[in-house]
């Protein structure tokens, strides 16, 4: 389930040079604009629940404690992100 929500973010509909040119711009000014921080932060939020509510599931099947990596979710978001944003400047 965790590499559908990687594999996702990564498709060829949305990992295209002009969609994240749009979403790096959009991320910019959700610094300056609260409305678009609001959107941010919502989207964000989402999808860290998801990936962490994927995460307990696999820790679960595992046997493990759900408080081991517990930061994961938050590791993997960022990772997606900031991959999004190298891909973009990486068009050579």
């Amino acid at each position: 389930a965790l590499y559908q929500v990687i594999r996702a973010n990564f498709h060829q509909s949305i990992c295209q040079n002009k969609r994240l040119s749009v979403w790096a711009a959009f991320c910019g000014q959700a610094s300056a604009q609260a409305s678009y921080r609001r959107i941010l932060n919502h989207f964000d939020s989402g999808h860290r629940a998801l990936i962490a509510e994927l995460w307990a599931m696999v820790l679960k099947n595992l046997g493990k404690k759900k408080k081991e990596r517990a930061d994961f979710a938050w590791e993997l978001h960022t990772m997606i992100r900031g991959l999004g944003l190298a891909f973009l400047l990486d068009q050579d």
